[in-house]
């Protein structure tokens, strides 16, 4: 059984309009359904531009997915988007996903991740979490996943990172 990163690919978005930083107050949420491994992006707006052109900056690093899912909530983004990304990627396929289990999986991941965006604004007494995006992205990445077993950094390039980040950490407990 042979698996291929980029198959399957969420999105999301959370809100951070209550810290908004400077211009920006949304992160994009990205995350390989395989490997786990998610890629945070700050946004100033959830336009289907905004959200189109920061999607094909990460689809121009790892290659687009052949489906890329998100939740019913962004409807009227999805079909800008798709319009937008089928024109270079024809075989591209959005997908809203309403079902329970994906709201509660997505609702607990944005939560994990809202959490330790405050928790490296406070370690570094820092109010840009945009800044911060970088490091809690790195952390979330690094952390043994009880899913796979391993870090999504290692699921996806198959070794460890050299140095990971000491300032934003999790229990075990919250990295499924």
């Amino acid at each position: 059984n042979t698996h291929v990163m980029n198959r399957l690919c969420e999105y999301d978005l959370i809100d951070l309009q209550n810290a908004h930083d400077g211009d920006h107050g949304f992160v994009l949420v990205y995350q390989d359904y395989l490997t786990k491994f998610t890629q945070l992006r700050p946004l100033k707006s959830k336009s289907p531009a905004e959200l189109g052109t920061t999607l094909m900056d990460i689809f121009c690093i790892f290659g687009p997915p052949l489906v890329l899912q998100s939740s019913a909530d962004l409807h009227v983004e999805n079909s800008a988007i798709q319009q937008t990304l089928e024109a270079v990627w024809p075989g591209i396929r959005l997908y809203q996903d309403d079902s329970s289990q994906w709201r509660e999986t997505a609702k607990i991941r944005n939560e994990q991740i809202r959490s330790m965006i405050a928790a490296w604004m406070f370690v570094n007494n820092n109010p840009r979490w945009s800044y911060g995006l970088k490091f809690v992205q790195l952390t979330l990445n690094s952390n043994i996943n009880n899913e796979l077993k391993r870090s999504p950094y290692e699921a996806l390039f198959k070794m460890l990172p050299v140095l990971r980040p000491a300032t934003v950490t999790l229990s075990s407990s919250t990295t499924d």
